[in-house]
């Protein structure tokens, strides 16, 4: 079941950091991702040309859905998912978002950071299991690619695949033992 959830999220991205709460209203919100998000990548995407400089983009032919996930808090944005219309343009957006992307300096870091933070949009299952990964002492970083979860340990640079939502840090990084000859 989570491989089918997740697959039906395949051309879906979660961002976050976009003014839009609750009171924004819900026709305006694929018009305010088009402007901040994907303008930006797509103009990044033309000028390398991996897409044609000639494509006439439109926030209606790139969107399918949009809606907003409401803040636990009284954040002034939202979480929102956006469906778009092909796993190439949630791709062109992965591969440009941070290079084309507005940046702010973080203050609580002192680093300079994108200004939106643009995620796969996960399965609860999965997302589950990105955190477990996440929180463990020994991953030095985890993300995902296309709702696989990959992560690197502390101690490697190998990147390791995790294939099984009951894996976890021991059964992915050690080999399985095989049986002894006799």
């Amino acid at each position: 079941m989570n491989r089918v959830d997740q697959n039906s999220r395949s051309s879906s991205i979660r961002i976050l950091g976009l003014l839009i709460s609750r009171d924004t209203p819900v026709a305006q919100i694929p018009d305010i991702v088009f402007k901040e998000i994907l303008a930006p990548t797509l103009a990044a995407t033309k000028a390398c040309g991996d897409i044609s400089s000639q494509a006439i983009l439109t926030p209606h032919s790139l969107i399918m859905n949009a809606f907003t996930i409401p803040a636990k808090s009284n954040s002034s944005s939202a979480t929102v998912i956006v469906k778009l219309s092909s796993e190439i343009i949630r791709g062109l957006v992965f591969k440009h978002k941070k290079d084309s992307l507005p940046e702010i300096n973080d203050s609580s870091s002192s680093r300079i950071r994108n200004k939106y933070s643009i995620f796969e949009d996960l399965a609860p299952s999965t997302h589950a299991l990105f955190r477990s990964f996440a929180d463990d002492p020994r991953v030095k970083s985890v993300w995902t690619y296309s709702g696989q979860v990959r992560f690197r340990t502390k101690d490697s640079d190998t990147v390791y695949k995790v294939r099984h939502l009951t894996d976890t840090v021991d059964t992915v990084v050690k080999p399985p033992s095989t049986p002894m000859n006799h």
